[in-house]
């Protein structure tokens, strides 16, 4: 199987160029399009939204061209809108669009750091940080499903930008070195934060949307 990715932002390429090899061992990532042969997947960033929707239409002539891409995987942000309006954007996008493989759909619901906000093993208990008190007081993300995760109004954030804050703060909660950022999304990268988030996935149904993910590439 080879597969054609398309991923929201800079964090995304890195976090699925880790992750998807874990799930599927047999799966190589490639340079260029160009390189795709056998079990290969080829990733690249659309460079956030809308920005990203650019990229599906040169994708499909891109993967007719080559032929032998199985599936092209479209990656992105709900941020705001449900899952179900998100699919429908894209879905308008593809309308009426030839493309030798099959299209798939993930959705981050509402981002990826919603996803990395799942890891029980980051999220303190006894929070040192007043911030994490308090972010733990609007939504405690160790035992309520991150894809719940309110606006913060006080900090005038959506979800999607508070998610990621929360996220980081738990880094540095736990340790003071430990950082996330969209270029430096490493602490996510790591097999055993994947495992963690599969834990939570299969054994709370949590992170329904990372669920998409998982099943997909998993060997």
């Amino acid at each position: 199987m080879n597969y054609y990715i398309i991923v929201e932002g800079i964090a995304e390429k890195k976090i699925y160029s880790s992750w998807i090899p874990v799930l599927n061992p047999s799966l190589k990532m490639v340079d260029f399009a160009s390189q795709i042969d056998e079990n290969n997947f080829y990733i690249i960033s659309g460079g956030g939204y809308p920005a990203y929707l650019d990229l599906i239409e040169g994708a499909i002539d891109t993967i007719n061209e080559i032929g032998n891409v199985d599936h092209l995987v479209i990656a992105v942000d709900s941020e705001d809108n449900t899952k179900d309006e998100k699919i429908d954007e894209i879905n308008g996008m593809i309308n009426g669009k030839y493309c030798s493989a099959q299209i798939y759909t993930i959705i981050q619901h509402f981002c990826i750091e919603t996803w990395g906000l799942a890891n029980i093993k980051i999220g303190p208990r006894n929070p040192k940080m007043e911030k994490v008190r308090e972010y733990k007081s609007i939504h405690n993300v160790l035992t309520e499903d991150p894809e719940l995760l309110p606006p913060n109004h006080n900090l005038g954030l959506n979800r999607a930008q508070f998610a990621f804050v929360y996220l980081k703060a738990l880094f540095n909660d736990r340790q003071k070195q430990m950082t996330h950022s969209k270029s430096n999304p490493k602490t996510m990268m790591h097999k055993k934060y994947l495992e963690e988030l599969i834990n939570r996935y299969t054994d709370t149904g949590h992170i329904e949307s990372f669920g998409d993910f998982f099943r997909f590439f998993q060997a």
